[in-house]
């Protein structure tokens, strides 16, 4: 398609369709940790076949199933992928009556979609459905395929994408589009994030004596003091920024009358490209074996619970050559950043695979009470889904 006919065909979209979408998908709560995505899988394997798409349930565990699709193109270039979570963080029983209105209910007011996950991030995986839909009517054969990646579980542990990761379900993908929240704006490097439990031991005691045993919540005082100035090297990254790390939980002694034998941890660290999460936890360990060397009943474990890499795009990626080609067809600009959340693309990104997050939303509306998403954004998003879709030369 000329890029004439692709300007005239990408404001064709119909506002009031992705809006029925995003209306259905937030009616389907699908609240994570507890695991309820599988009404929202269901209906989008059932959309994308009526589509015409090859659709499979991929099983993560009984009731939760990641959704992979593919559409046939020319062939002439690779596999677009276009990925989303299905998952939704919980709304508390103590927030519901703080909600403007009733959190699954998708209502439509003011120009914005209301309700929980309508911005992160079912806002983006109506965009980029509608765009399919869209294309299929029109009878359109884009010149690779079409994928798309839904998965379980990114607002836990992101088990679905590390799944899908394992599989070869992805293998000959030119490039991924994460159409997670970011306000438009093409996020071409993401921080990584890692944390661990640091168990400090002590020596339970009786607390009637004074002095008596090792206090671990004393040591554990000491530890936090010296591991946020303790140097971990790394290199400030342009756009994703700087490396920092935080104890964000901590959990000591058994009860009042006991000097605590033990007081655990957890650490945050969130990396910037180029820095691993071996690299962090090396450095706190050289840290726990110096305040040992230092003083002998200063004794500490780590344990690491997760980790998940940085990682970035070239800045002259031919994903991003598209979108800012697309951006020329609809008159407006495209901003490149950072995330500085992690998403599923820390483990969706391959070697040779170029990976942006794009998506309607703002982060300040996710979340949150009153969550909701701006229906003009969702339009855009729209158009620039199948943009992608149909200006695919990777």
């Amino acid at each position: 398609m000329d890029l004439l006919n692709l300007q005239t065909f990408l404001n064709t979209v119909d506002v009031s369709r992705v809006q029925q979408i995003l209306v259905d998908l937030v009616r389907l709560p699908s609240e994570n940790p507890g695991g309820t995505e599988q009404q929202v899988s269901e209906y989008c394997k059932d959309f994308l076949t009526a589509l015409g798409y090859e659709v499979s349930f991929v099983e993560l565990m009984p009731g939760r199933n990641n959704v992979i699709a593919r559409l046939k193109g020319q062939g002439i270039a690779k596999p677009i992928v276009f990925s989303g979570h299905m998952d939704v963080v919980p709304v508390s029983t103590e927030t519901e009556s703080e909600w403007r209105f009733p959190p699954f209910s998708g209502t439509i007011s003011e120009g914005y979609i209301w309700g929980r996950g309508a911005c992160d991030m079912k806002g983006g995986i109506a965009a980029a459905l509608a765009a399919a839909e869209l294309l299929a009517k029109q009878n359109i054969v884009p010149p690779g395929d079409i994928m798309f990646a839904l998965t379980v579980d990114e607002e836990d542990l992101m088990r679905g994408a590390k799944q899908l990761a394992q599989m070869d379900v992805l293998r000959d993908a030119g490039s991924i589009v994460v159409c997670d929240t970011s306000h438009m704006r093409a996020e071409i490097a993401s921080k990584g994030r890692t944390w661990a439990e640091i168990k400090i031991l002590g020596k339970s005691a009786h607390a009637s004596i004074d002095g008596a045993g090792v206090n671990a919540i004393y040591k554990a005082i000491e530890f936090i003091q010296r591991v946020k100035q303790y140097p971990i090297p790394y290199v400030e990254h342009p756009k994703a920024g700087k490396f920092f790390l935080n104890v964000n939980l901590i959990n000591g002694g058994t009860e009042p009358a006991m000097v605590p034998d033990r007081c655990v941890l957890t650490v945050d660290a969130r990396l910037v490209p180029g820095q691993t999460a071996g690299m962090v936890w090396e450095k706190v360990q050289e840290l726990i074996d110096i305040m040992h060397q230092e003083d002998e009943t200063f004794q500490a474990e780590i344990r690491v619970i997760e980790e998940r890499e940085a990682w970035e795009t070239a800045a002259d990626s031919a994903l991003l050559g598209n979108l800012r080609q697309i951006s020329e067809i609809l008159k407006c600009d495209i901003k490149t950043g950072a995330e500085v959340g992690t998403t599923d693309a820390t483990f969706l990104k391959k070697e040779g695979v170029d990976v942006i997050i794009f998506g309607p939303g703002k982060t300040e509306e996710i979340h949150c009470v009153d969550e909701r998403i701006e229906i003009a954004e969702l339009e855009q998003a729209v158009r620039f889904y199948l943009g992608l879709m149909i200006n695919n030369y990777t």
